[in-house]
């Protein structure tokens, strides 16, 4: 499939946000992408999003990645293939099912767009991370044209310096609890 790269519109950081079920660095959390659409999702479109490199995969064999995208605040069913990840490019890729009419998602900057991922870990160290990247698109003719994106402020920014699960607030190094496995203790 060829990407075209037409300039797609970009959302701003007021219209997208990032949070994550667990803080402390170097461990498995949830991470929730939420972002308002300017323009409609059209039936052969979806959306591609791209994690960052300090965010790796959980080390647990028995985790899973999964990613689901929500959106029943904008009162209509998504029609969104399961998710084709791409581990090596650090994408998710939800796409369109070919041969339904009418938008998959309406335009409406008001009502948020969710998209959960599991299966990943925070930073191992306490530098915020680079952003997590959604764009939007259609496809034609197996071309994809993309539409929206967000590209900048939803970053990972964890408390403390793995290997500490606690810090103090003042040393994000100097750590008041370490992680059971943690080659190094720093007590």
């Amino acid at each position: 499939m060829v990407a075209i790269t037409s300039i797609p519109f970009t959302i701003s950081p007021e219209a997208a946000s990032i949070a994550q079920s667990v803080t402390g660095a170097g461990l498995p959390s949830t991470y929730t992408l939420t972002m308002s659409l300017e323009h409609a999702i059209k039936e052969n479109g979806g959306l591609l999003i791209r994690y960052p490199s300090q965010v790796v995969l959980n080390r647990d064999p028995a985790a899973k990645m999964k990613a689901e995208v929500d959106a029943r605040e904008y009162n209509f069913m998504t029609r969104l293939k399961k998710p084709a990840i791409d581990y090596s490019a650090r994408q998710i890729l939800f796409a369109g099912n070919d041969g339904f009419d009418g938008p998959l998602l309406k335009d409406d900057s008001t009502q948020k767009l969710t998209i959960t991922i599991e299966g990943l870990m925070n930073p191992y160290n306490n530098e915020a991370s680079s952003s997590f990247e959604i764009v939007t698109f259609t496809k034609e003719d197996n071309v994809l044209y993309f539409i929206d994106q967000v590209i900048s402020g939803l970053i990972i920014d964890p408390q403390c310096a793995y290997p500490c699960k606690e810090c103090s607030s003042a040393d994000p190094t100097y750590c008041l609890a370490c992680f059971p496995d943690s080659p190094v203790l720093y007590l």
